[in-house]
C-alpha cells in the first residue's frame, strides 16, 4: 500500500514564481489512514483541488472523505485571520496551488472580491473548464515534474495583467520591511488616503490592512523561529525583533491565530514538504 506522501515545488517558470509560491501534491491511498489537523493564517493563499473526493467546508473546520461520483472538486477560501480544522479520510489525492500575496490577482478576470466564494461552500469554478481539465491531465502524470510542467502550461495562458501597481508596492514594502508598519504609515508611505487603502486591500486581498499586517508579522516570526539555520529565540526575542509591545503581547496575537499558547504550538508544528508548509497533526 503506498505510503502517505507531500511533495512541494515551485514553477518551473520564473515569471509565475512571482505569482505562484508552489504547488504541492499531497497523496494517500490506504483506507485506514485518516488525518485530523490545524492549519494556520498565512499571507499565501491556495486553490485547493480534490480528486474523489466529498468536500465539507463549515466556519473554522472542513473535512474530506472519499467519493467517486466527484471526480475533481476545486476550493479556495481566501486567506483566513485564525486557525482551522481540518480532517481528510484517504484515499485522497490533492494538488495545491499556492499563490503569492496578490498572486491569484494575476489570473483573475475581475476583482477578487467579485469571485471569492461568501459562502460557507468554499467551491470555486472561476478558472473554467480548461482548469479542470489540466488537473485531470496533472493526475494521470505520476512524476511531480511534468505535473508542474502541466500546471505552468495553464496559468502562463491564463495570465492577467493586474493594475494595481501602488497595492502591489505597498504588500512587497510590509512583507519586507522589519519593523511592522500602520496604516496611517502605509497611506504616507505610497501617497493614498486612508479610506483608498482600505478599500483596495478589501477589494484585491479579501480582509482590512490591520488583519494582513498581522497575519505577514505571524509568518516571519514562526519562519524565524523554525530556521534550522538560525539560533533558536526566546519568546521575548522574537517580540521584540517583530515589533510586539511585550511579550505578553506577542502570547495574546499568537493565541489570537492559533488557538494554543506559544510553548505548546511551537511543540506540535509539523513541517511538511520544503516551502515552509506547517500543520499541527492530531
Amino acid at each position: 500500500m503506498q505510503a502517505e506522501s507531500f511533495i512541494s515545488i515551485k514553477p518551473s517558470s520564473k515569471k509565475l514564481r512571482q505569482y505562484i509560491a508552489y504547488y504541492y501534491f499531497h497523496s494517500a491511498a490506504d483506507p485506514s489512514l485518516k488525518k485530523h489537523f490545524l492549519y494556520y493564517p498565512n499571507h499565501k493563499n491556495a486553490v485547493t483541488v480534490y480528486k474523489n473526493s466529498s468536500i465539507i467546508y463549515q466556519p473554522g473546520y472542513s473535512a474530506s472523505v472519499p467519493c467517486n461520483h466527484t471526480p475533481i472538486s476545486i476550493l479556495y477560501s481566501g486567506i483566513q485571520s485564525q486557525y482551522r480544522i481540518a480532517e481528510i479520510q484517504a484515499p485522497f489525492d490533492k494538488i495545491g496551488i499556492v499563490f503569492q500575496s496578490l498572486g491569484i490577482n494575476h489570473f483573475l478576470k475581475g476583482n477578487l472580491d467579485e469571485v471569492l466564494p461568501r459562502t460557507d461552500d468554499k467551491s470555486f469554478d472561476h478558472f473554467g473548464k480548461s482548469f479542470k481539465e489540466a488537473c485531470l491531465m496533472a493526475y494521470n502524470e505520476p512524476l511531480p515534474d511534468k505535473r508542474v510542467n502541466i500546471l505552468d502550461d495553464f496559468f502562463q495562458v491564463n495570465y492577467q495583467t493586474f493594475r494595481e501597481e501602488n497595492l502591489v508596492k505597498c504588500i512587497n514594502y510590509i512583507e519586507k520591511i522589519a519593523d511592522k508598519p500602520t496604516v496611517q504609515q502605509l497611506s504616507a508611505q505610497f501617497h493614498m488616503h486612508r479610506r483608498t487603502l482600505l478599500r483596495l486591500f478589501k477589494t484585491h486581498i479579501g480582509c482590512s490592512v490591520k488583519t494582513y499586517i498581522d497575519i505577514v508579522q505571524f509568518r516571519k516570526a514562526i519562519n524565524n523561529y523554525l530556521n534550522p539555520i538560525k539560533d533558536p529565540k526566546k519568546l521575548t526575542e522574537l517580540a521584540h525583533q517583530y515589533h510586539f509591545y511585550d511579550q505578553s503581547e506577542f502570547i495574546r496575537h499568537l493565541n489570537k491565530l492559533t488557538g494554543s499558547n506559544p510553548r505548546h504550538f511551537f511543540n506540535s508544528l509539523t513541517t511538511l514538504g520544503s516551502e515552509n508548509t506547517f500543520w499541527t497533526i492530531k
